[in-house]
């Protein structure tokens, strides 16, 4: 389509945004607790859980009093039965939050800290919409913005013909 480009490499250093990106099926799971509040260890004992489980954590985000993390069903096989002995376990460090029926929402490409004044016209697109979680990657290659799964497409939709210059049918 019309602002599509597809190349083999690119040599340029500079950043770049090239690509909108959508992940179904995406469980989020909160813990809460005042208990890791300057708590050493707390993460440790948190991702042990995981660990002893066998799920793999996608995206991961840290406050004070809280954790948040992502599960992609790709890589974890994630029946309720696991589930509900991860949120058990989980449990004996802090409230626990099951969220399920969410989807992934990248802006991909090269240097996205770069990018941040052409990202904040495309943020408009979320103004009506619930946004659970924005994880921007540590290698700086995508931001991620977690929202209910009915949503993504649409907003998928959105954010190309923003960045490509495409009319919205």
């Amino acid at each position: 389509l019309p602002g599509t480009r597809v190349e083999a490499f690119t040599e340029s250093l500079e950043g770049q945004l090239k690509a909108v990106c959508l992940r179904r099926d995406i469980t989020i799971i909160t813990i809460d607790t005042a208990d890791m509040w300057q708590q050493a260890g707390f993460l440790a004992d948190t991702f042990a859980c995981f660990k002893r489980h066998h799920v793999s954590v996608d995206m991961i985000s840290t406050s004070e009093t809280s954790i948040t993390v992502t599960l992609d069903p790709t890589a974890n096989p994630l029946g309720a039965e696991r589930i509900d002995a991860l949120c058990t376990d989980l449990g004996t460090l802090g409230d626990v939050q099951l969220m399920q029926g969410c989807a992934a929402v990248s802006l991909v490409g090269r240097r996205i800290r770069a990018n941040l004044h052409r990202i904040a016209p495309l943020l408009e697109v979320f103004s009506d919409r619930r946004v659970y979680l924005v994880c921007q990657a540590s290698n700086d290659l995508n931001i991620t913005f977690v929202v209910d799964e009915h949503e993504a497409s649409r907003l998928v939709a959105e954010l190309h013909a923003l960045l490509v210059g495409l009319t919205i049918e």
